[in-house]
Parts: structure tokens; C-alpha cells; sequence
């Protein structure tokens, strides 16, 4: 039996002692409920008896401490000064603290790298991959125009001689398309020259032959026909005249027969003449016409002919030489941009620096690619670094619980690993919208990129290399005078928020509000004073108080919102830390 059983029940005051049987609360059966029963007014309270009976069992100081907490139990004052008076004289085992009103800040700490905010990156240029032949050594202080890498150019050399035959090729075809289309364009012009004198003549010799030609054969036929007819006539009066001589004697018969066929024949010629003139006017005129126009209509068209087949092959011509003139350009430039490939194969310096080697995490995140003689590099794959040392930056990935918190311009304390004891100043100035890559062995790992300016006067030397590891403290929010204690002192049962704090009549369970947040010290709003000393570890000491209170509330919430439901998680489970707002980089053990 413990002492302070002992002194209850050695007390006068008291008459018997009695453990009432354990309180279960009754849960809602579907029955109906009874009537409700007559309520007679409550015996009022005897300041020297307990409100309970209690005996039979000896009870410590603390389960009785948590009944009287629970309002089950009620005793007087002055017997419940002697009877906790071991509760609230043994401190021995609490750690305590003070409520005090201090400078409360808010921060999110991250890990990062220091580099150079003002650095150039020199990238290999060569398309493909190739080999490091040189490289000059890391560390190296080197001045603008010094030659820093020289990639192996073998293969380029070789192309290029092989590009250059290509090239003089390519510029043979173009002179012959060249001459070619200026001997087309000759042709044409004497093709359809030819064309059009063959059209002109064609035209001419129809209007020749109805104005000239025709005219003169039509007349040279009237002609004949005139004389045939005089000869007819002619022959008529000497056949005549030979037939009066005849009858007079004086002309033979022989000289009258030649004269009668000379009639004949001058008829038969005038016939002869007259149809010769008919053939000329009904027939040879229109055919010979109908001939010249046709002549004529088919100069025209071969006129045409020409100028179409001179158009299409000068076209033709010109696509050749278009070819030619394009595939010469072509090849000019993949013979320039080979060499342009061998003058990028050497690498100089754009300013002057110290030499760092560029590394990156390879994609499987378990190693870095490293830049040396004999490695082999793909195109832009960054070689080297020349950093402004009077420019400096920390690079820096913030977890996606805690990069709503962070925003440009937030003021920020920058400690380097190789510069212990020495605090930098710096700003947030940039925050990627996106996160970055990670390992792929954590592909649910969400990061986002954030530059940090490392603030200096200009001519302070901040001593700084790029690659060196920092601890960045980003400021979120810092006030002065706010009552705060730590985070580790407050603990949750239920909804509410509960500090152990040492009274003047022992330790006071107090329930309070709590603001803000940061990794040591929760913002208190009310409920506790400063100065107050407080418990930093009451799950140590009142466990057993704090797991009664617990199932108490959740009883009560349970009362109000029906019944349980099956499978809950027990209340130890639904804790959470000084209002669940520690940061993630900096968590405190409780």
C-alpha cells in the first residue's frame, strides 16, 4: 500500500473507502426507451465525505488524482493537499521548461550545393558521340582563348575529305545545267523564229496565188482561147475560100482537104483552150487556194507547237538546274558543317576562370558520368564550368509538403560545410514550377528546384567554390514577443491540445490553442501564461491519465456523432505532434 493510501485512509475525516464497480457506457439498442422517471432534486454535497465511496481496494495517488481529474471522485481541499502533496513536492523526474515570449520563426531547411549564379557551361558541339583526346586539368586558372578540350576529329576529317568530292561534283552538274539551259534557251528562240517565217510565207503564198498567180494563169488561158478562136475563124475563111476556088478550078482538091482539117483542128484547139480555162476557174483556183490557206492554218499551228515544246523543255532546263543548283547548296553546307564539327572538336576558354568539371547524376541515379581523357561524350553533354567566384548561388530541392511555404524573395541563412562557423545571407530568387527529376528508384519523390542568391557588398570575397555542400535556413515568417513553448510539452487527446504545467498546489493539466508552428517551438494562443513551468515529458508520467482522457472524449464525440464504427484506430494512432505542423526536414523525437 503506498503512502499515499496510507494517509487516506489513516484520515479521521474519512469513513469508509469503497472501489465502485467499473463505469460502462450503455450503447443505443433499438428497443424503445422507457419512460423517463421523475427526477427528484440532488442531496446536497458533504464537504467532509468523499463524493464516491471508496474502499475495499487501496488506490494510488495517481489513479485517485485521475478520478478526482475526471470529476468521479470529489474530496476536500484539505485532504487532497496532503494527499498529492508527493505529486506536487517530487520533480525529480519531470524535464521542465518555461513558457517564455521570445523571437518565434518559422523556417524550411534543406540540403544544397553552392555554385556559381554567373557561369559559363562549355558543352561538346561535335553531333554524336565522341572521345575526350585532352583535357586541361581541374583547378586550373586559364585565360580567355586557352585551348581547354580537344575531342577526337579523326572521323570528321575523313568526312570531310569525302564531302569535298561531293561538293566539286555537285558544282560540275551545276555549270553543265547552266550551259545547258542557256543552249535551250538559243533553240528556242530559232525554233520559233523558223516557225513564225514558215507561217509568214505560208500566208504570203496564198495571197500570191490569188492576187498574182492565178490572175496571170487566168489570162494566159483567155488568151489561148482568143487565139484558137481566131485561128478558127481563120481556118474558116480559108476552108472557105478554098471551096469558092475549088468550084472555080482554081484550087485542088487536096488544098481544100488541108484547109478543112486546119478548121477542125482550130475548133479542136479552141475547145481544148476553152476547157483549160474552165478547169482553171472551177477547180484549180479553189483547190489551190484551199491548199495555200491550209499551208498557211498549219504554219500557225506548228508556230504554236514550237513555242509549247521550246516552253516545256526550257522548264525542264530550269528544274534541272534548280536540282543542281540545290544540291550543290546541300552539299556546301554538310561539307561546312563538317568543318564547322572539327573546329568544335577544340574547345577554348570564353573567359578567363578557374576550370570545373561539369558532373550530373547519371539517370539511374547511382553514379555521375566523369569527365577525363578517353571518355567517351554525347553532343551537349556539359565538360566544363568556368564560375565567377564574386557571383554565388546554392542550388536546392524542396519537398512538395513544404514548397507552398517558400516564395521568391524570402530571406534566407546559408551555412557551408567547408566555412564552419560563418552564416550567409541570401534571398530566394527563383522556385521551379515543375519538380525535377529524381532517382528512378523513387519515382513518387516530388522535388522542386530552388535558386538561392547568396547576398554579398561587392568586394567582400566570400570564399566559396562551387560544389561545396550547404544547409540552407529559409525564414517563412519571424515574429517577436509570441509565447511559445516546445513542440515536445503539448500533447493531443481527443481534438484538444493539453500542456502539463507545475502550479502552486502541484502539476495542472491545461488545455490549450496552439498557432503556428516550427521545427523546436509551438505558438501558444491561450491557456497558458509566460513564465509558467511546463512538463516536457507527460507521456512519461501520465500516461495512464492521458489514455483515460482520451477514451473519455472519444467516448463523448462518440455519444454526439452515434456510434462507434468497427475498425477505428485506437486513439494512440490519431495523435499528431504539436498540431501536426513540424517540418519535414527537422523533425524532434517526442
Amino acid at each position: 500500500m503506498s503512502e499515499a493510501a496510507d494517509r487516506l485512509y489513516s484520515n479521521p475525516e474519512i469513513d469508509t473507502l469503497t472501489v465502485p464497480p467499473p463505469f460502462t457506457p450503455e450503447r443505443e439498442t433499438p428497443a424503445p426507451k422507457p419512460a423517463p422517471k421523475k427526477q427528484t432534486p440532488p442531496k446536497p454535497k458533504k464537504r467532509s465525505k468523499l463524493r464516491w465511496i471508496v474502499g475495499g481496494s487501496a488506490l494510488t495517488a495517481g489513479a485517485l488524482g485521475t478520478l478526482v481529474a475526471l470529476d468521479i471522485v470529489e474530496i476536500p481541499e484539505a485532504i487532497a493537499s496532503r494527499v498529492f502533496s508527493s505529486r506536487e513536492a517530487d520533480t525529480t523526474g519531470y524535464l521542465i521548461d518555461t513558457a517564455a515570449q521570445n523571437r518565434f520563426r518559422i523556417t524550411v531547411r534543406e540540403r544544397g550545393t553552392i555554385d556559381s549564379s554567373k557561369s559559363v557551361t562549355l558543352q561538346s558541339k561535335v553531333e554524336g558521340s565522341t572521345t575526350i583526346i585532352w583535357i586541361v586539368p581541374e583547378g586550373t586558372q586559364v585565360k580567355e582563348g586557352d585551348l581547354l578540350v580537344e575531342l577526337d576529329a579523326s572521323a570528321l576529317i575523313e568526312q570531310e575529305k569525302q564531302q569535298v568530292i561531293s561538293l566539286t561534283q555537285a558544282n560540275a552538274n551545276l555549270k553543265k545545267a547552266e550551259e545547258g539551259l542557256e543552249i535551250q534557251k538559243r533553240q528556242y528562240e530559232s525554233d520559233v523564229a523558223a516557225a513564225q517565217l514558215a507561217f509568214v510565207l505560208a500566208d504570203l503564198d496564198k495571197k500570191k496565188y490569188i492576187n498574182g498567180e492565178y490572175p496571170q494563169l487566168e489570162n494566159e488561158q483567155l488568151g489561148a482561147v482568143r487565139v484558137a478562136e481566131e485561128e478558127l475563124s481563120r481556118a474558116n475563111a480559108v476552108y472557105e475560100y478554098s471551096q469558092r476556088m475549088a468550084q472555080k478550078g482554081y484550087s485542088t482538091a487536096n488544098q481544100l482537104e488541108a484547109d478543112r482539117i486546119a478548121v477542125m483542128k482550130a475548133d479542136v484547139s479552141l475547145e481544148a483552150a476553152q476547157e483549160k480555162l474552165k478547169v482553171l476557174q472551177e477547180y484549180e483556183k479553189e483547190r489551190k487556194i484551199e491548199e495555200l490557206t491550209a499551208l498557211a492554218i498549219e504554219s500557225e499551228r506548228a508556230q504554236e507547237r514550237v513555242e509549247r515544246q521550246g516552253i516545256a523543255a526550257l522548264a525542264q532546263f530550269q528544274a534541272d538546274l534548280e536540282a543542281a543548283r540545290l544540291t550543290q547548296t546541300v552539299e556546301q553546307e554538310k561539307l561546312d558543317r563538317v568543318r564547322t564539327q572539327i573546329a568544335n572538336s577544340k574547345i577554348y576558354a570564353p573567359q578567363a576562370g578557374e576550370v570545373v568539371y561539369a558532373t550530373e547524376d547519371s539517370r539511374r541515379g547511382d553514379s555521375s558520368e566523369v569527365i577525363s581523357e578517353g571518355a567517351t561524350v554525347r553532343e551537349r553533354k556539359a565538360l566544363i564550368k568556368l564560375p565567377d567566384l564574386s557571383q554565388m548561388k546554392v542550388d536546392a530541392r524542396i519537398h512538395e509538403s513544404l514548397i507552398s511555404r517558400v516564395r521568391e524573395g524570402l530571406p534566407v541563412n546559408i551555412r557551408v560545410d567547408a566555412v564552419p562557423g560563418r552564416v550567409y545571407k541570401g534571398k530566394v530568387v527563383s522556385i521551379s514550377s515543375v519538380p525535377v527529376e529524381t532517382s528512378w528508384m523513387r519515382p513518387d519523390l516530388k522535388e522542386y528546384s530552388c535558386v538561392i542568391e547568396i547576398l554579398s557588398n561587392g568586394d567582400e570575397d566570400l570564399g566559396l567554390k562551387p560544389g561545396l555542400n550547404a544547409d540552407v535556413e529559409i525564414i517563412v515568417q519571424e515574429r517577436s514577443n509570441v509565447l511559445q513553448v516546445p513542440f515536445q510539452s503539448v500533447v493531443t487527446a481527443g481534438k484538444s491540445k493539453f500542456i502539463y504545467a507545475l502550479g502552486p498546489k502541484g502539476v495542472e493539466r491545461r488545455e490549450v490553442v496552439i498557432g503556428a508552428s516550427n521545427d523546436t517551438h509551438v505558438e501558444i494562443l491561450d491557456g497558458i501564461q509566460a513564465g509558467e513551468r511546463i512538463i516536457l515529458n507527460p507521456r512519461t508520467h501520465f500516461a495512464e491519465e492521458l489514455a483515460n482522457l482520451d477514451a473519455e472524449l472519444d467516448m463523448a464525440a462518440g455519444a454526439q456523432n452515434g456510434p462507434a464504427v468497427s475498425g477505428s484506430a485506437p486513439a494512440e494512432q490519431r495523435e499528431d505532434t504539436a498540431g501536426g505542423q513540424a517540418s519535414r526536414s527537422r523533425p524532434a523525437a517526442t
